[in-house]
């Protein structure tokens, strides 16, 4: 069983180096920020509040945020959406869970939740350096001109 997971390992980090660590969803000629992107919006049921998890609870970004940390997942995504270095994306979204931690007027389900955001980017920190670029679709660009923004802040 050992070698089995040795032998995976040496796979993926040789697909990675042959590949330069690109996503294979992003045409060569094209980055992150310069694709106009592959996966559809749709809703997805692995959120918390409409922003924190796999996807948006509505399938774009047109409704407020549930509390301060929904926020700043809100922030995550259209900074992943709009191809911002995504190790930076993660470590300004770990950073807003690690305040939330902290604070201790949270209410302790925020807290619960920060803790879990907190700990998935810890244990996938890597993967935004192995693949800069991400390993899924990129979204379609499209779900930025959704994005909700709080009475009095425009463009």
């Amino acid at each position: 069983m050992r070698v089995r997971g040795v032998a995976l390992l040496f796979v993926a980090a040789t697909v990675s180096a042959s590949a330069g660590c690109s996503n294979p969803w992003i045409r060569r000629n094209e980055t992150v920020a310069t694709s106009p992107g592959r996966m559809e919006n749709r809703p997805s049921r692995l959120v918390a509040g409409n922003y924190c998890g796999f996807g948006t609870r509505t399938g774009d970004l047109s409704v407020p945020p549930v509390d301060r940390l929904d926020a700043a997942c809100l922030d995550h995504d259209v900074c992943f959406t709009a191809g911002g270095d995504r190790c930076e994306c993660n470590s300004t979204l770990a950073a807003e869970a690690e305040a939330v931690i902290s604070d201790p007027g949270a209410a302790v389900e925020l807290r619960r939740k920060a803790w879990f955001v907190r700990g998935y980017l810890a244990v996938t920190w890597p993967m935004c350096r192995i693949f800069p670029d991400g390993v899924l679709p990129p979204r379609k660009k499209d779900i930025l001109k959704t994005r909700y923004r709080p009475e009095g802040q425009g463009e």
